[in-house]
Order: structure tokens, then C-alpha cells, then sequence
């Protein structure tokens, strides 16, 4: 994910709907976290592109008010643009020969513990939906089942997520 984060800031820019002029104190990434509420406004922004010339990328992150080294990535990576009407999940595709990971999730808590959501991790699994594209933000739901770092049987169950997001790239 942050490999797609550095490959995304060379990308050419996705071209898409309207642009609405959002105010950024209205930004956020909510979700619940075992049943439990959680929001993060603070750099709630994406970075879209085409990376390569083939893979279009999307980087959704956020972090907590309270610890601004925690919070929420989620990466996309998919052959078509962005769009509302399909559901991205955490599964290999193949974009022109090359072999990428659709949706991959991580979420760092206020005690600095990191869980993840991808193919390569096992038990785990992500699933994304865009339900606004506009030229200054993106809009969606989320949700997913998450394995702790360095563990193999520690998970965290991923409901309700939703964001709006500012967009930068």
C-alpha cells in the first residue's frame, strides 16, 4: 500500500464527474471497529492515477485526531477507472499480464497496533464501495475482517466504514 502511495504521486489524474467545492473540516473515514465507533478527520484525502499506463490506483487515508500516526489506508488498484458500480474487494486480478491486489486495508489503532486485509494474508478479506466520483472528493462504504500484525489468529472485524474524502490527485 505504500509503495502505491509513492507510485500514485507520479500518476496522471483520473478525469471524472463534478466538483462541489468541499469544505475539509467536513472530511472524514468512520468506521466501527469490533462494534466500536471510531472517526478520523484529520488528512481524510485520496491519491488517484494511472500507474504504469495500466493500472488505475487509489489510495483512501485518514488519520485520528488523538494520534496522527494511526488511523486508515485503503488501496485500490483495478484495469478500468473508478466507477459506483463496482464492488472492490481484497483479491488478486490481472490488469494486462500484470498480476496486482484489487483491495488491501490497514488499520492502525490509538495504541499503535496495525491490522490488515489482503489475499496474502490469510482469514482476512475487504470489501469497498464508491458511491460518489467527483473532481474534489470521493465518497463510499467499507468494511472487512482484519488479521494484527505478527499474529496469525488476532483479528478485528471492520463494520459500518464509510468515507468522504478530499481529493487530491
Amino acid at each position: 500500500v505504500f509503495a502505491l502511495v509513492i507510485l500514485c504521486t507520479a500518476c496522471k489524474k483520473d478525469i471524472n464527474k463534478t466538483n462541489k467545492q468541499v469544505d475539509t473540516k467536513d472530511l472524514y473515514i468512520k468506521l466501527k471497529v469490533n462494534g466500536v465507533a471510531k472517526t478520523m478527520t484529520v488528512n481524510a484525502t485520496t491519491i488517484s492515477g494511472v500507474v504504469s499506463g495500466i493500472i488505475h490506483a487509489l489510495s483512501i487515508s485518514a488519520e485520528f485526531t488523538s494520534n496522527p500516526v494511526a488511523g486508515v489506508t485503503i488501496g485500490l488498484n483495478d484495469g478500468a477507472a473508478f466507477n459506483t458500480t463496482t464492488t472492490y474487494t481484497g483479491k488478486y486480478i490481472d490488469v494486462s499480464g500484470t498480476t496486482t491486489i484489487q483491495t488491501t486495508f490497514i488499520y492502525k489503532d490509538e495504541d499503535n497496533s496495525t491490522y490488515l486485509a489482503s489475499p496474502a494474508a490469510a482469514g482476512t478479506n475487504v470489501t469497498l464501495n464508491i458511491t460518489e466520483i467527483a473532481d474534489d472528493h470521493f465518497k463510499g462504504t467499507f468494511s472487512g475482517k482484519l488479521l494484527k500484525s505478527a499474529t496469525t489468529t488476532t483479528f478485528i472485524n471492520i463494520t459500518d466504514g464509510e468515507f468522504y474524502v478530499g481529493r487530491s490527485l
